[in-house]
């Protein structure tokens, strides 16, 4: 597939166009991490099947334009601060950038959603979801001299292996208890076996998962129809108000 220049994607509307006013998060998140957002209109334009009129040493004018409106889902952790955790949809409305939704949310414990840009790569309604959750336990002694080698990420099969031994995981002491979770709902996966998706929970706010974003089945589902395949998911620990 030939390399298509930001300045093509930005004028059919898969990017922010110049001149429009931007949330701090998506400037920063944009310098930050350019190849994100790069793959993510790339996946965009692809889905609509038409990127064999993209031939030859010049762009051809056959390329469509975004059906969409410019859409960017900002994760906002709060770090460091009493306030919860939550996801925020933008998009474009009238060449400005409006939060057209926001729910609260949970992200990883220990640490295990980390902060970055990520396109969204696959989709589900519903799926069955697999991994290990980190619980947190006493520093074994048997690991007291073991060294700290490669160990589970969020979404990794239990079928893949067996269950890892105890280990260290951001700083704390960990043993790996697999799940196997079925009929979970509205599924985005954007980073590995992270995704953004409804899971029960009595509150949301703060870190409950394995590393996955959760949210209420009611705002997974809204979440779920906003975006699409290569929208971009922006993880921040909140340094900057970006409230509109």
């Amino acid at each position: 597939m030939m390399t298509i220049p930001a300045s093509a994607l930005s004028d059919m509307g898969y990017l922010p166009m110049a001149g429009q006013h931007r949330p701090p998060a998506l400037i920063r998140a944009m310098r930050e991490h350019p190849s994100a957002f790069i793959r993510g209109a790339t996946v965009q334009l692809k889905v609509t099947r038409k990127l064999d009129c993209f031939v030859g040493p010049e762009q051809s004018e056959c390329l469509p334009s975004d059906p969409w409106p410019f859409t960017w889902v900002e994760v906002d952790k709060h770090a460091g601060t009493p306030a919860p955790e939550t996801v925020t949809v933008w998009r474009v409305k009238d060449d400005q950038f409006h939060a057209v939704y926001r729910t609260r949310a949970n992200t990883g414990i220990l640490h295990s959603t980390p902060d970055g840009s990520w396109p969204i790569v696959q989709r589900y309604r519903v799926t069955t979801m697999q991994g290990f959750f980190p619980v947190p336990v006493p520093r074994p002694a048997a690991l007291l001299s073991a060294s700290t080698g490669p160990v589970p990420s969020a979404g990794l099969s239990p079928s893949a292996g067996p269950v890892p031994p105890a280990g260290l995981w951001h700083g704390a002491w960990v043993r790996w208890q697999p799940y196997d979770d079925t009929g979970i709902k509205w599924v985005s996966y954007f980073d590995g076996g992270r995704a953004l998706h409804y899971f029960p929970r009595a509150r949301y706010g703060f870190p409950q998962s394995a590393g996955c974003v959760e949210m209420p089945l009611n705002a997974a589902h809204a979440v779920y129809l906003l975006t699409r395949l290569g929208t971009v998911v922006t993880v921040t620990s909140g340094q900057e108000n970006t409230r509109a």
